[in-house]
C-alpha cells in the first residue's frame, strides 16, 4: 500500500508506458484523419490522371478545320 501511495509504481508504468502510448494516440489521430484523407488522395491523383489524359488528346478543331499539321517530333539529330 505504501508504493501505491507514494505514486512509485504508477510513475514506472507510466514512465515505461510513455513512448508507447504516445505511439498509440498518434496512430489513432492518424486514423481519425483517414476518412479525410482518403478522398482528398483519390481526387488528386483523378486530377493528375486527367491532366496526363488530356496532354495526349489531339485538337481536332485544330487540324480539321484551321489545318494546323500535328507537331514535328523533337528533333533528335542534326541542328546548327
Amino acid at each position: 500500500m505504501d508504493a501505491i501511495a507514494s505514486g512509485s509504481i504508477g510513475a514506472d508504468a507510466t514512465h515505461d508506458a510513455g513512448p508507447a502510448i504516445s505511439r498509440l494516440l498518434r496512430w489513432r489521430r492518424m486514423l481519425k484523419a483517414l476518412p479525410r484523407l482518403v478522398p482528398f488522395l483519390l481526387a488528386w491523383l483523378g486530377g493528375i490522371a486527367v491532366l496526363g489524359w488530356a496532354g495526349t488528346r489531339v485538337d481536332l478543331y485544330l487540324l480539321n478545320v484551321q489545318g494546323v499539321p500535328l507537331p514535328h517530333p523533337y528533333p533528335t539529330s542534326g541542328g546548327a
